[in-house]
């Protein structure tokens, strides 16, 4: 079973840059969708809540097998109870990026997505790493408004993009990843300091699903 971590996942080579990257914003706007385009996955036409956790760890090559970056993907349920809220406790301090989604076709949509982006900033202790945070307007397709977003709301974040989960081409969402990790500009030794754990050990920090969520699930069901 694909498990959670602080860590890096497989052994690689330490150079690789390691970022990782979390999805906010009001239940049904699309950050599920997101998750899924981000990673290389087809749109998924059936609406599924995420339950608990749901997450992708996607390696960027140079096309050669070079590696150029590991980044997880972390979408959070709408819903949490007070073991989630460790978990996004913990992740927030470590993350290097943060998505915070809008249904574009809703106008209270955005302001919405400020009061979330409030609420994930407040959970932030650790502030010796560099973050940044993108707004993304989803739902493209269904904006028949034209609906311009105000200033206010555009500029207290580090870009802004516009998509369709549903319609856009993957060259979008790979082209958002590029801009992303562009913008971080980070060499190799800031990236390697900046996901450094403390001195003292720690105990590892995984999460075991099926513990987390009793008899939920079968024992053939698999956590993406």
């Amino acid at each position: 079973m694909r498990r959670l971590s602080r860590k890096k996942t497989r052994d690689q080579d330490s150079s690789v840059p390691y970022y990782t990257l979390i999805i906010i914003g009001d239940n049904k706007v699309g950050k599920t969708q997101l998750l899924r385009r981000l990673y290389g996955e087809e749109f998924q036409r059936d609406y599924f809540p995420t339950f608990g956790v749901d997450f992708r760890i996607k390696t960027a090559d140079n096309g050669k097998g070079k590696i150029l970056y590991d980044i997880q993907m972390i979408d959070f349920a709408g819903e949490k109870d007070d073991m989630h809220n460790s978990i996004i406790d913990e992740f927030v301090n470590i993350a290097n990026i943060f998505l915070v989604v809008f249904d574009i076709s809703e106008e209270v949509s955005v302001i919405k997505a400020m009061d979330i982006r409030k609420e994930y900033e407040s959970k932030i202790t650790n502030h010796n790493i560099n973050r940044k945070w993108y707004l993304i307007g989803n739902k493209k397709d269904l904006d028949v408004s034209d609906n311009k977003i105000p200033p206010q709301y555009r500029d207290k974040y580090d870009n802004y993009f516009e998509l369709s989960c549903k319609t856009s081409k993957d060259e979008q969402f790979e082209k958002i990843l590029k801009t992303i990790i562009e913008d971080l500009n980070l060499s190799t030794k800031e990236n390697k300091n900046l996901n450094k754990e403390p001195e003292e050990e720690k105990e590892p920090f995984n999460i075991d699903f099926l513990e987390a969520h009793g008899k939920v699930f079968d024992e053939d069901c698999i956590i993406f």
